[in-house]
């Protein structure tokens, strides 16, 4: 292709060498390499899309700093669930970026382009299309109007809306193989029977989900996506709770295991005349019983337990941590829905952050893949 106004790509963001390649071929034995290397090599009329692919990769990136497995940190104070709720925000937006066949335009912008000239003119002349049959069919009322304009906007949403977008990554850019692996874990039910749902309830899938086709559920949980992870967040402030994925509130078990596994856990063991002592415990912020134990975990990670006979911490450590993953693999998942929204999305089985985070690295890998074949026709 003839390079009019921009170098090439120099491919200089590090993360793709030392990150995304080495994750790809971790979790889908998919060696990117020779795709960036046609990339770099390859000139683009316009911006090169190696500069989009940098700025997915960034933000998908920071939605991985944010994670932590710690049980305590510094991102609490700023309340609950903010961090994961970022965390998918971020995640939810390379959906829209990659699912573009377009340079966002605005609707002003795109009332405005120039149709004699600019790689806009065939929408302008689409839209200049639209506009003569709007005026050839009348506008004598308000209500005409209201119509036109929305009809307009309709047009306008095809090449450039949001939802657009999403519905593209989802339907195209992904493959069969991982839309399949999206439905084995998530569907979406209206919520005007909902329950009054926590983070230990998990509502069944309904029979009408069960009836529908495969494609209309892949854009039932597109569409869910993005209003729920995305439009809440940036227009209302609403916070996505997903308490499967460690750094927010998860449940008290896990709080414990991930305690454990930071190896600066501290044990005190408490028995029958000392149980005094042990309910005067301050700064606690987890409890709960297991194997007979009483176990509360305070504030220093120390991990206190109440227990009519002698404890090997050593031991109990392993079997907890074991137990603790067996249970949570089994019956992890949650429910997230709004009011305004009269829709609840479910996922169990795995943590909802951590599948839309793979979702969005594989979506990366077809979209780069599909570039290069593109730079190749």
């Amino acid at each position: 292709m003839k390079n009019t106004y921009i170098e090439n790509w120099e491919g200089s963001n590090s993360l793709i060498k030392d990150w995304v390649i080495p994750y790809l071929i971790k979790e889908y034995n998919l060696d990117l390499s020779p795709y960036f290397d046609v990339l770099i090599k390859t000139k683009w009329e316009g911006e090169h899309p190696g500069y989009k692919f940098d700025r997915v990769i960034s933000r998908l990136k920071m939605s991985e700093l944010l994670h932590t497995d710690e049980p305590f940190d510094q991102f609490s104070e700023a309340g609950g669930g903010m961090q994961t709720a970022l965390r998918i925000y971020l995640i939810s937006t390379t959906f829209d970026m990659l699912g573009q066949t377009n340079e966002f335009l605005t609707f002003k912008s795109w009332l405005n382009v120039n149709k004699k000239k600019g790689k806009y003119k065939h929408e302008a002349v689409q839209r200049t299309n639209k506009l003569n049959e709007l005026l050839t069919r009348g506008i004598k009322s308000e209500d005409d109007l209201l119509n036109a304009i929305q009809e307009m906007h309709t047009d306008y949403l095809q090449n450039h809306g949001m939802g657009n977008a999403f519905q593209i990554f989802f339907s195209k850019i992904l493959t069969q193989d991982d839309r399949n692996e999206i439905l084995k874990f998530i569907w979406i039910s209206n919520n005007k029977n909902a329950p009054n749902l926590s983070m230990n309830y998990i509502s069944d899938k309904p029979e009408e989900w069960e009836k529908i086709g495969e494609n209309d559920k892949i854009k039932k949980i597109a569409k869910t996506i993005e209003n729920l992870c995305r439009n809440e967040y940036t227009h209302n402030g609403v916070q996505i709770y997903d308490f499967t994925d460690q750094d927010i509130i998860p449940p008290v078990s896990r709080k414990i295991e991930s305690a454990i596994l930071s190896g600066n856990l501290q044990v005190q063991t408490y028995y029958p005349n000392n149980t005094a002592d042990f309910k005067k415990l301050i700064d606690i912020i987890a409890e709960m019983r297991y194997n007979n134990h009483h176990l509360k975990l305070s504030q220093n990670n120390t991990l206190h337990i109440l227990s009519k006979e002698k404890v090997d911490i050593e031991l109990f450590c392993k079997e907890f941590v074991s137990f603790n993953l067996k249970v949570n693999g089994i019956i992890r998942g949650g429910d997230i829905y709004f009011d305004n929204m009269k829709k609840v999305l479910s996922y169990k089985g795995i943590s909802l952050t951590k599948l839309l985070f793979k979702i969005a690295m594989k979506g990366l890998a077809e979209k780069i893949i599909l570039t290069v074949k593109k730079t190749k026709s």
